[in-house]
């Protein structure tokens, strides 16, 4: 057996950061080596603590190193983490290859010289432990739940993140509020981060689940939708951020904006498109038509929506109606084939708004 105890260097990186190294022991037995760090710091980050590598076969360090089924533990920032590590280093071809596994094997991560894309595997990931190990619990007084599967990509020469295929995710949950809640979210992610010119190009569908917004709730199961859309860096401390939801039998909306840091928004616009307003109606409209006191009202055609802003926020908007139709017995309203445009804008001279129809009743009275 070979013990080596008490060593403590500073390692000096090739661009002069210091890497500080304390504790190391080695120990060499029959059935493996054994190796332990105090701790392991790089400049003034919080080191990695109680570091135990174990490499269960004999150990060559040069010219070829080589360890299958290695176990690897350490602590940081009072979290504790394990993994199984397959590794090969040759010294003198400059060729290396890294397999790396959780011990629950939720994530794996491969990397090799050979090529220039890590690869990292999900397998039903746990999202609510991954979120309490990378941050503080103050940050999250309620965690989100959920399962991801699916592997990502990541190019080291073009220092892109992207998802191989789609990732699939279930279970997803999290009440932000009494009125902002999701839950058991179920789907496909699919994404692209440029981190050099800082874009993020994603696209997602949701099939099953519900979300609660205020007073809008969705059941994905009988209201599908895909949502795809960007978020680029402008050069100013401002992001443009666009999506689009589709759902295919009833809704077409796109969003945009401008989002900072602070998550202050400016210049909104959006457009959302009703190509069935029954089934529309059926699954999103009714309920919120209902807190406003205008429960079972019934409709069919198309509309459509456009808010925009200029001087401020949706201070300009325009809707459009194609064979509308719309009632509600209770308020004594209703319409038929209603067609046209009607266009308000808030500091601007407004432009004629025309419409037309075959029936007209507001509030009992019919209007010709």
């Amino acid at each position: 057996m070979l013990l080596c105890m008490g060593l403590s260097l500073p390692l000096l990186a090739e661009q002069g950061e210091t890497w500080q190294m304390q504790g190391l022991a080695v120990t060499s037995q029959t059935n493996g080596v054994q190796l332990r760090l105090d701790a392991l710091t790089w400049e003034d980050n919080k080191p990695l603590a109680d570091i135990d590598y174990w490499c269960p076969n004999s150990l060559s360090v040069y010219p070829i190193h080589q360890c299958t089924n290695a176990r690897l533990s350490f602590n940081y920032s009072a979290q504790a983490f394990a993994a199984t590590v397959d590794t090969v280093f040759d010294f003198k071809n400059n060729e290396w290859l890294l397999n790396l596994s959780t011990v629950n094997e939720q994530l794996a991560v491969s990397l090799s010289s050979s090529n220039h894309v890590a690869e990292l595997e999900f397998k039903q990931l746990n999202l609510m432990s991954i979120i309490s190990q990378l941050m503080p619990l103050t940050k999250w007084p309620k965690l989100p739940s959920g399962e991801f599967d699916g592997q990502l990509l990541f190019d080291l020469n073009q220092l892109k993140l992207s998802a191989k295929d789609s990732l699939l995710f279930s279970g997803l949950s999290y009440e932000y509020s009494d009125d902002i809640i999701v839950a058991e979210l179920a789907g496909k992610l699919g994404f692209e981060l440029a981190i050099g010119a800082q874009r993020l190009s994603y696209q997602f569908s949701l099939d099953a689940g519900e979300m609660l917004l205020n007073e809008v709730y969705v059941n994905f199961s009988e209201y599908p939708i895909t949502v795809s859309g960007d978020v680029i860096w402008q050069n100013n401390g401002w992001y443009l951020v666009s999506a689009e939801i589709i759902n295919q039998q009833s809704l077409s909306l796109s969003v945009q904006l401008s989002v900072n840091e602070s998550l202050q928004w400016r210049h909104p616009v959006v457009t959302a498109s009703v190509t069935d307003s029954h089934h529309f109606n059926q699954q999103i409209l009714g309920s919120v038509l209902g807190i406003y006191g205008f429960g079972n009202s019934g409709m069919s055609g198309q509309f459509e929506l456009v808010m925009a802003s200029n001087e401020q926020p949706f201070d300009q908007w325009s809707i459009k109606f194609n064979d509308y139709y719309f009632l509600n017995e209770r308020r004594k309203i209703a319409t038929e084939a209603l067609n046209g445009e009607i266009i308000w804008h808030q500091n601007q001279a407004n432009n004629d708004s025309v419409i037309s129809w075959q029936s007209l009743l507001l509030a009992g009275m019919p209007l010709g």
